[in-house]
């Protein structure tokens, strides 16, 4: 049977759907797509009728000069693999600049081939990101989304800006909030000091306040409370160092630098609260991981952390770049061990209802069904 008489016909119901996901591999990964990818994948394992899934890497390690390479050996993989009947849809991950090249050349390979795909936008600036292209880059970029049986964004102004921005259909877009593993229960010590214990996890950069919160954890209010505080991440460390010893509070501030996954879970399991003063957004892992591990969160309302962080709720919301702001939050949650159990206990029902990845697991399969039971 060729390719084109397979498309739109439902799958045998004894038959797993076969997924290709094109996504970064390794630790050269675009706006935490590959962590995102990681855990959908890891849920499937332990479901019965998940996809059985398979990555294709178009970016390729090391340097970019041999990004080209990698991207043609995708699109000949992505070919093959479908020419010869082995998978059944491909769910395209992309964000902004050259992530956009590359997956709306894989994009047009599959539109030619009339293969089924998925685009999953994981920016928070990716409104911006294509409000600035022109010419035949823009309309070779719209084609990709115009094209899709689906376009899956992470909150609901990027789906009003697919709709408008970009011209997909309404019908065609899903808001499909980010999700993530966690415990199945947490069992954390108090400090027997009384310390709050503080992390950040992200890359350490102006754009995720890292400047601001160092400024308002040195406050002299806040600097006088008992914490420490650990900001991973990778980015470059030394402005942070630099200004940390400026503060007097060097000795109570770790900077360990990129840290693996295993390390990222015993830094949640031993902190109180998580914060993340970004500039801006999609849904960033790190929040909904605090929230897996009954943190108490302390965010700023940029792209779909709204939809998530119920401000007093599950976390506290502080306008971005506004030091004075933010130190007030952490004044009260350093200060008020009840205020931290009620936003950690808050963050962790909101986790349990809406952001496990089991949860988000089903709902990708579902969705896979729903397109290729269709026809275009």
């Amino acid at each position: 049977m060729s390719m084109s008489m397979k498309q739109g016909q439902p799958l045998p119901d004894e038959r797993k759907i076969r997924v290709v996901i094109v996504c970064p591999g390794g630790r050269y990964f675009e706006g935490g797509i590959s962590r995102a990818v990681g855990y959908l994948v890891d849920a499937w394992r332990d479901q019965d009728d998940a996809p059985e899934a398979r990555i294709v890497d178009p970016r390729g390690p090391g340097s970019l000069l041999w990004s080209p390479f990698y991207l043609a050996r995708a699109a000949a993989q992505i070919a093959w693999i479908f020419a010869t009947g082995k998978a059944d849809i491909l769910h395209v991950n992309v964000s902004v600049r050259a992530s956009t090249v590359r997956k709306s050349i894989v994009a047009f390979v599959a539109s030619v081939l009339r293969i089924p795909y998925v685009v999953h936008v994981h920016s928070g600036l990716y409104h911006q990101f294509f409000s600035g292209l022109r010419g035949p880059f823009r309309a070779f970029t719209r084609r990709m989304f115009t094209r899709a049986r689906r376009v899956i964004v992470l909150g609901n102004q990027w789906r009003d800006f697919a709709r408008d921005g970009i011209g997909v259909e309404a019908r065609h877009i899903v808001v499909m909030h980010n999700a993530v593993p966690g415990p199945e229960s947490i069992d954390r010590d108090s400090d027997p000091e009384g310390r709050c214990h503080i992390l950040f996890l992200g890359r350490l950069s102006p754009a995720k306040g890292v400047p601001e919160l160092v400024e308002a954890l040195g406050k002299s209010d806040i600097a006088s409370l008992p914490w420490t505080a650990v900001l991973a991440g990778d980015g470059d460390t030394e402005p942070y160092r630099t200004a940390a010893a400026r503060l007097s509070i060097a000795d109570r501030m770790e900077f360990p630098g990129w840290v693996g996954p295993e390390t990222v879970k015993e830094l949640l399991a031993s902190a109180d609260v998580l914060v993340l003063p970004s500039h801006h957004e999609g849904l960033p892992m790190s929040i909904l991981e605090g929230m897996a591990y009954r943190l108490a969160l302390i965010t700023t309302p940029v792209g779909a952390i709204p939809e998530a962080v119920e401000d007093g709720v599950s976390g506290l919301l502080v306008p971005p770049r506004d030091v004075d702001a933010l130190a007030d939050a952490l004044g009260r949650v350093i200060a008020d061990p009840d205020l931290r159990r009620q936003l950690s206990d808050g963050a962790r029902q909101a986790f349990l209802e809406r952001f496990d990845v089991r949860g988000y697991a089903t709902r990708m399969t579902r969705l896979y069904k729903e397109v290729l039971s269709r026809r275009p």
